[in-house]
C-alpha cells in the first residue's frame, strides 16, 4: 500500500476520492452520519446540525424535507461521482416463490416460500 497516497487522502490533498458502504439499517442517518458526522468527509457546521435536527425529527414529512434540504447543501459543499454499483448476490432453489428485492439490500425473508 502506498502509504504517502493514503495519508494524502486523509489529510484532503487527493482531487477525488472514492467512498462509499452499504447501509446497516434502511435510513437517512444510517448513510449521512456516518459520512458526515462519523467520518472524515469534508462537512460544515450547519450540514452537522442540520443532521442532528432531522435524526431525532418525529414527523416523516417534515424529516424527509429536512434530508432534502441537507442533501442538497452537501451536493453543494463536496459533488458525488458515481463510480460502481455493486449489487448483491441471491440465490434460490428453483420454484422459490415471493422473494422482493429491496433497492438497499434490505431484503425480507418473510414472504419467501417454495
Amino acid at each position: 500500500m502506498d502509504t504517502q497516497y493514503v495519508a494524502g487522502l486523509q489529510q484532503g490533498k487527493a482531487p477525488i476520492y472514492i467512498v462509499g458502504r452499504l447501509g446497516t439499517y434502511a435510513d437517512a442517518s444510517d448513510f449521512l452520519d456516518s459520512l458526515f458526522i462519523n467520518g472524515r468527509m469534508a462537512t460544515s457546521p450547519e450540514i452537522i446540525a442540520g443532521l442532528a435536527a432531522a435524526r431525532t425529527e418525529v414527523n416523516l414529512e417534515k424529516r424527509a424535507e429536512q434530508y432534502q434540504k441537507i442533501s442538497a447543501e452537501i451536493m453543494a459543499l463536496a459533488p458525488g461521482v458515481p463510480f460502481v454499483s455493486a449489487p448483491t448476490h441471491l440465490v434460490f432453489k428453483a420454484g422459490t416463490k415471493g422473494f422482493v428485492a429491496s433497492p438497499i439490500a434490505q431484503e425480507s425473508m418473510a414472504s419467501v416460500h417454495h
